[in-house]
C-alpha cells in the first residue's frame, strides 16, 4: 500500500509540475502581451523581497512536520500556531519595512506594492502545516488540483485586470488570489482545526531543523535573483523587466529538459553511493542523455528567438530577445552543473554544493555591476561569463569527492553538442534569411521543424546509443520512418 501511494505521489507530482508550467507560462504569456516591461520589473523587484521573507517566514517549519518520524497532535497544534504566529509577524515586518526597501532602487511605486504583498504571509502562515500534514500523508492528488484551481483562478484574476486597466496592480492580485486560493482549499482538504496548545520543547526541535535549511534556501534565492537586484539598482524596471522574461523563455526549457532529470537522479544516485564506479558511470549517462534533448532545446531557441519573442510576447518585448539569446548559452555548463550538484547531495556532501553557490553569487555580484553600465544584455553577459568561469570548480569538486575525471565528462558532451551545433548554425541562418520574406510565426515553424529533423539524422549518426532509445520513442508515436543506422563493421 506504501509502494503505491508513493508511485501514486510521484504521479501526481509530475502531473502537478507540468500544469503548473504549462499554466502558468500561458498566463505569463497573456499577461506580457497586455502589461510593459517596466510592470514585469517592478513586480520581479517586489517578489524577490515576497520570496525572501516568505523562506524567513516558513522557517522550515513545514518540513519539519514532513521530516518528524511520528508527528503527534501536540506536534501538529505547536506547528500550526508557530507557522500562524511567523507569517504575522513577517508580515507586519515586511509593511513596515517597505518604504526602507524601496528606498535603494528609487522606485516609490514599489512601496505599495510591497505593503499588499505583506498580506500573503498572513495567509501562508495559515495554511503552511495542513499543506505540510497533506504532503506527509502522500497526498499529492488534492495538493496537484488545488495548484491547478489556484493558478486558473489566479490567472483568470490577473488576465482580467490587466484588461480593464489596473497595470502593475494585475501582478499583485495574481500572487495575492492564488495564495489565498490555495489557502482556502488546503483547509477544504484538510478540515483539521489545530487546538489551542503550545509546546516550546517542540518549537524549539522544529526551528533548530528549519534553520539548518534556511542557509541554504537563501542562498539559492540570491543566486537566481542577484541579477534583477543589481538591474534594478543600476538600470531600471524595465531592464528588470527584460531579464525576467528572459529567465521565464529559459527556466521553461529548464523544466522541461533538465529538471526531470535531475530530480531522478538524486534518488539513482543515493543508491550508488557505495559503488563510485557505478555511481560516476550513472551520472555521466543521466547528463549525456539529459544533454541530448537540453542543448538542441536551448541553441534551437536561441536561433529562432528574434521571431519567437515576438510571437509569444509581441513587439514591446522585441528587446527581450537578445537577453534570451545570450542567457540560452547557459546550457553548456548547466547541464553537468546540474548532476553535479545531484552527486554532491546524494554523496552526503550537500556544504560543497551550498560553498559553490555563495561563491556564484558573490562573483554575479561582482559581474553584474561591472557589466550594469553597459546595459541589460552586458548583464545576461556576466552571468553567462560567472557560469564559465565556475565551471572548472565544479569538474574539480567532482575529481576530488566522487573521483570523476573531467574527461570522461567533456567525452560524453561532445557528441551531443557536436550534433546541436551543426543544427543551430544552419537554423540561425535559416533564420536571418526567412525574417521579412515570412511571418515570424511561419518563421518559427519553418526553421524549428527544419532544425527538429535535421538535429534527429545528426544524432543518429553521431550518438546512437545515446539518441536511439529517444528517438525510437518518437518513431513509436509518429509515422515517420527514422533512417537505418548501419551495422558494426559494415562498410558505406
Amino acid at each position: 500500500m506504501k509502494a503505491q501511494g508513493a508511485l501514486g505521489g510521484v504521479v501526481w507530482s509530475t502531473l502537478s509540475a507540468v500544469s503548473s508550467i504549462a499554466l502558468g507560462f500561458g498566463v505569463f504569456v497573456l499577461l506580457a502581451r497586455l502589461l510593459s516591461p517596466a510592470a514585469f520589473g517592478l513586480v520581479a523587484v517586489a517578489g524577490m523581497f515576497a520570496e525572501i521573507a516568505g523562506t524567513l517566514a516558513r522557517a522550515g517549519i513545514a518540513e519539519a512536520i514532513v521530516q518528524r518520524e511520528t508527528l503527534e497532535d501536540e506536534a501538529a497544534d505547536t506547528a500550526f500556531w508557530l507557522c500562524a504566529l511567523s507569517g504575522a509577524v513577517m508580515s507586519a515586518l515586511f509593511y513596515l519595512a517597505a518604504p526602507w526597501l524601496a528606498l535603494p532602487f528609487g522606485m516609490p511605486e514599489l512601496v505599495p506594492l510591497l505593503q499588499v504583498l505583506s498580506v500573503s504571509f498572513v495567509i501562508s502562515g495559515l495554511s503552511a502545516a495542513h499543506e505540510a500534514r497533506i504532503t506527509r500523508g502522500l497526498g499529492f492528488r488534492s495538493l496537484t488540483l488545488r495548484n491547478i484551481a489556484a493558478n486558473i483562478a489566479s490567472g483568470i484574476v490577473a488576465v482580467g485586470m490587466a484588461l480593464t486597466g489596473w497595470g502593475v496592480w494585475a501582478l499583485i492580485a495574481q500572487r495575492l488570489v492564488g495564495t489565498l486560493v490555495s489557502a482556502v482549499l488546503v483547509w477544504v482538504a484538510l478540515p483539521w482545526m489545530p487546538r489551542l496548545r503550545f509546546s516550546l520543547p517542540i518549537a524549539r526541535q522544529m526551528l533548530a531543523f528549519g534553520t539548518r535549511m534556511l542557509g541554504s534556501s537563501l542562498a539559492l534565492i540570491a543566486n537566481g535573483r542577484i541579477h534583477e537586484v543589481i538591474a534594478a539598482l543600476c538600470l531600471d524596471a524595465a531592464a528588470v523587466g527584460l531579464l525576467r522574461v528572459g529567465w521565464r523563455c529559459m527556466d521553461l526549457i529548464m523544466q522541461v529538459t533538465v529538471t526531470p532529470a535531475a530530480q531522478v537522479a538524486m534518488p539513482l544516485l543515493s543508491r550508488l553511493q557505495s559503488d563510485p564506479p557505478a555511481l560516476r558511470a550513472r551520472m555521466v549517462s543521466l547528463a549525456q542523455g539529459t544533454a541530448v534533448l537540453a542543448y538542441p532545446a536551448f541553441l534551437g531557441f536561441a536561433a529562432v528567438a528574434p521571431s519567437a519573442m515576438l510571437v509569444l510576447f509581441g513587439e514591446k518585448w522585441s528587446a527581450a530577445a537578445q537577453v534570451t539569446q545570450v542567457l540560452c548559452l547557459l546550457v553548456l555548463p548547466a547541464v553537468p552543473s546540474a548532476f553535479a550538484f545531484t552527486t554532491l547531495n546524494a554523496m552526503g556532501k550537500a556544504q560543497w554544493g551550498m560553498n559553490v553557490t555563495l561563491v556564484q553569487v558573490a562573483i554575479g555580484a561582482a559581474l553584474s555591476l561591472l557589466a550594469a553600465p553597459f546595459g541589460v544584455v552586458a548583464m545576461a553577459v556576466s552571468h553567462v561569463v560567472r557560469a564559465y568561469l565556475l565551471w572548472p570548480l565544479v569538474y574539480w569538486l567532482l575529481a576530488r569527492i566522487a573521483g570523476l575525471r573531467v574527461q570522461s565528462v567533456l567525452r560524453a558532451l561532445s557528441r551531443p553538442l557536436l550534433a546541436t551545433l551543426g543544427m543551430a548554425i544552419p537554423a540561425a541562418l535559416a533564420h536571418h534569411w526567412l525574417v521579412g520574406r515570412i511571418g515570424p510565426l511561419w518563421t518559427v515553424l519553418t526553421v524549428g521543424a527544419g532544425g527538429a529533423v535535421l538535429y534527429a539524422l545528426l544524432a543518429w549518426r553521431l550518438m546512437p546509443d545515446a539518441a536511439e532509445p529517444i528517438l525510437l520513442k518518437l518513431r513509436n508515436r509518429l509515422p515517420l520512418p527514422l533512417p537505418r543506422r548501419a551495422a558494426p563493421g559494415s562498410s558505406g
